[in-house]
């Protein structure tokens, strides 16, 4: 499971979690590349996360499920 978190300095943060293991978290990283994180989708066929902002200004990043992209 992917979770995304606004944290109260404003920066939008990525949780991975297993779920086979007791929902442990796997991975945490930020956001750097996109401010305003309005969506996430999890591309299972690649172990890609697929991130994306506000309609007003599309913009989109893929990210391996360690945060690299």
């Amino acid at each position: 499971m992917a979770l995304v978190e606004r944290r109260n300095d404003g920066t939008d943060h990525i949780s991975i979690f297993d779920y086979s293991s007791n929902w442990s978290m796997i991975a945490h990283f930020q956001s750097n590349d996109l401010e305003d994180l309005q969506g996430i989708e999890w591309l299972s066929i690649a172990d890609v996360l697929c991130l994306w902002k506000n309609s007003y200004e599309s913009k989109i990043s893929f990210h391996t499920l360690d945060g690299n992209y």
